[in-house]
């Protein structure tokens, strides 16, 4: 345990603590108070579910989406901290992306279009402000540079992002969602399990558009 403090007035105190680093899973904290004369109080007891770092936080460990639709729900809340902030993202700069330095805690996820029919993402249920980015390899090296941006757009007027485009039969396209300007966001309780910022990204890919924010369901 680390930066443990107590606070309050004589008849009620709150103790705040961090934990270390735990692995996923739930986990079991108790507290029990001890007075002046060595009588202990009750336990009390609270369970939290801690999230697994995402396995796509980096562009090399990337999830190819096999067909579409598609829906996937992360915590980026507890990606590691050595992971948040990758200096090899690119950062997405367009007339409708205005986020002036990189998104940290970004995830990535690799579509290769079938048809040319266009595709919509969208971020809806996210708990967090995002930067949702479309990307080609344009130089075929594996490594997403700056200049290799197809389209983007991030909650610099509402916080849920949505966006489309006509693909290219054949063409691999590579999205990234990443925090909008670092902005913090939640976190699923109140125990800081990992850094700061992030949270439950929900991230959806279609040909069909969804029109209004009704975010899936996950548990």
């Amino acid at each position: 345990w680390a930066a443990a403090s107590i606070s309050g007035p004589d008849d009620y105190k709150t103790y705040t603590f961090t934990t270390p680093t735990l692995a996923g899973g739930k986990r079991k904290i108790e507290v029990r108070a001890q007075n002046s004369v060595g009588i202990y109080s009750q336990i009390k007891s609270e369970t939290v579910t801690i999230a697994d770092p995402p396995n796509n936080d980096l562009f090399n460990n990337r999830i190819v989406i096999p067909a579409l639709a598609y829906n996937h729900a992360v915590n980026t809340a507890v990606i590691p901290v050595p992971n948040e902030d990758d200096p090899s993202d690119p950062l997405p700069r367009s007339d409708t992306c205005t986020n002036t330095s990189k998104g940290k805690r970004s995830v990535w996820y690799q579509y290769t279009a079938t048809n040319d029919e266009e595709i919509y993402l969208d971020t809806f249920g996210t708990d967090y402000t995002t930067v949702l980015s479309v990307w080609k390899d344009e130089n075929n090296n594996s490594v997403i540079s700056d200049d290799e941006l197809v389209t983007c757009i991030d909650s610099s007027s509402g916080q849920h992002v949505s966006l489309s485009f006509l693909p290219q039969a054949g063409t691999t396209y590579y999205f990234m969602v990443s925090q909008y300007n670092n902005f913090a966001g939640s976190m699923e309780s109140s125990f800081d399990v990992s850094g700061q910022g992030g949270g439950v990204l929900i991230f959806q890919v279609s040909e069909v558009k969804n029109r209004t924010y009704l975010p899936m369901m996950f548990k």
